[in-house]
């Protein structure tokens, strides 16, 4: 995942632990999926517990390396949706200059949120 936006330079990162809640999402995409598949091949086939076992283990300990990307995305969409990034948005009739694309605020001691 980058570490700026490419259109607006916003760092993605906003503070020290930001990615904690990416952690739970991975975490919930990773059990999700072994969960589901779990049950599924219960329903639909004949193959007992252990052999289930020793395939969803691999699984299972993979997910985690395979959601990385996807589990930040989603935890940044709910931090942005959330509480914002602190960007002002132009509207329609302001254009901005590249160093106003840069998230620079016409009053930096109040950032204020996207709301």
């Amino acid at each position: 995942m980058h570490e700026r936006c490419a259109a607006c330079d916003e760092q993605f990162e906003r503070e020290p632990g930001q990615w904690f809640g990416a952690v739970y999402v991975n975490l919930g995409l990773t059990l999700g999926l072994a969960t589901i598949g779990y049950l599924g091949l219960q329903t639909f086939t004949f193959i007992t517990p252990d052999e289930q076992l020793a395939l969803w283990t691999p699984i299972a300990a993979t997910g985690p390396f395979l959601f990385f990307r996807l589990s930040k995305g989603l935890w940044t969409s709910v931090v942005f949706l959330g509480e914002g990034l602190y960007l002002r948005w132009p509207t329609q009739s302001e254009k901005l200059t590249p160093h106003d694309r840069r998230g620079k605020q016409s009053n930096p001691e109040q950032p204020s949120p996207v709301s």
